[in-house]
């Protein structure tokens, strides 16, 4: 999982050819730290060729948190070709992101 702030964010996420899937979460987030980075981060080791993974911290990145319309952590959105496809508020289990990555991309990653 690739950490993005406001300064990379062009290059990292629309630039990418592949879909971009962005957690937004904060260090004070206990849930965030404990449970959906190791998850997502396991995520990105598995379907890393199909989708990319990256992280915001919304306290460092004010800019991208504000352009998105982020208000809690975590918040997880989902771009392709430039485009924000689909929002997914809280932290969720493998089986639920993928569910939401494959409807909102008509992918089959499982």
């Amino acid at each position: 999982m690739i950490q993005v702030d406001d300064k990379n964010f062009d290059t990292e996420v629309y630039d990418e050819t592949k879909p971009v899937l962005i957690a937004f979460t904060a260090q004070w987030c206990w849930v965030c730290q404990e449970h959906y980075k190791p998850e997502l981060q396991k995520m990105s080791e598995k379907y890393g060729t199909h989708i990319k993974f990256c992280n915001v911290d919304i306290d460092e990145s004010p800019d991208t948190k504000a352009y998105f319309g982020v208000e809690k952590a975590p918040t997880t959105i989902l771009i392709f070709n430039g485009q924000e496809v689909a929002q997914l508020n809280a932290a969720w289990p493998e089986d639920v992101v993928v569910q939401f990555i494959n409807d909102s991309l008509g992918l089959g990653l499982v």
